[in-house]
């Protein structure tokens, strides 16, 4: 079995954990959404625009995103409020090597939800334009929930060249209704095989909105513990690296972030700034 390291990333929405194990709340309050971001420089890097108290745009800049490029969505609701479509722009990422994450692309998701108003299905459709539609491709989510505080979730790429063999994430919520540990494996030969492990701590205070219908938490994360895991060729695991991220919050009078502050590993500290 040869050496595996994965390395996940989630440049489409905003990190913040709130709402518990994909049960969509129609009645969120308004009083946690976000309108505006501002970094340490006072510069605005994302936007939110609400209608009838739902978001229907959105913008943001990250550091990691081709120069003068930002993400831009839309965002579409059924008659019961629910998030059913998101399209837009995502930009290309700068540190990536493959083509499929260095080249901006038009990005479609579409959402499905089950009898009991949990997300069901995530399908998200990457349009790379005329000139590279031959590394467009799609990943399909699928969402389990018939084991006790634990939602896991199936993604399945369509994505040129990949494996092909689906991902898990199995996501262990504790009793305040956070996420507290989420494992990410496959299967080979019959075999589960561990890309990563991410722990998490909490604050006891509020989370804001966040409209999108997959996992999340009740509240802020404080610290964040992630582990990746290689493999020889006898199939011997051993950890990789172990990463560390802390948070520190400021809250509004009702208990909401108005700051951020993300220490990295190598004690990077990155500051933001929220208006609602």
């Amino acid at each position: 079995m040869k050496t595996k390291i994965l390395i996940l990333t989630l440049p489409l929405f905003l990190f913040f954990n709130s709402c518990d194990k994909d049960v969509y709340d129609p009645l969120l309050s308004s009083e946690g959404k976000i309108s505006s971001v501002e970094n340490e420089s006072n510069n605005v890097i994302a936007e939110y625009t609400y209608k009838n108290g739902l978001l229907v745009k959105s913008w943001n800049i990250e550091s990691h995103f081709t120069p003068e490029e930002k993400a831009e969505f839309i965002y579409k609701y059924d008659v019961n409020d629910r998030l059913i479509k998101m399209s837009g722009y995502q930009p290309g990422i700068i540190y990536m090597s493959s083509l499929t994450g260095a080249l901006g692309k038009d990005v479609e998701a579409t959402f499905l939800y089950d009898s009991e108003n949990r997300i069901s299905e995530i399908k998200t459709d990457y349009d790379y334009g005329k000139d590279n539609s031959d590394i467009n491709f799609s990943v399909t989510q699928k969402y389990d929930y018939s084991v006790t505080d634990l939602v896991q979730s199936t993604i399945s790429s369509g994505k040129p060249s990949a494996d092909n063999f689906p991902v898990y994430h199995d996501y262990f919520f504790n009793d305040d209704g956070n996420i507290e540990k989420i494992e990410v494996y496959t299967f080979e030969d019959g075999f589960k095989v561990f890309y990563s492990t991410e722990e998490y701590t909490y604050d006891s205070q509020k989370a804001p909105y966040d409209v999108h219908p997959g996992s999340k938490s009740k509240n802020n994360v404080i610290r964040k513990v992630v582990t990746a895991y290689n493999y020889d060729d006898d199939g011997v695991r051993s950890v990789a690296y172990t990463s560390t991220f802390t948070y520190e919050y400021t809250y509004n009078s009702l208990g909401y972030p108005t700051s951020k502050s993300e220490t990295y590993p190598n004690q990077t500290v990155i500051k933001e700034y929220y208006h609602y």
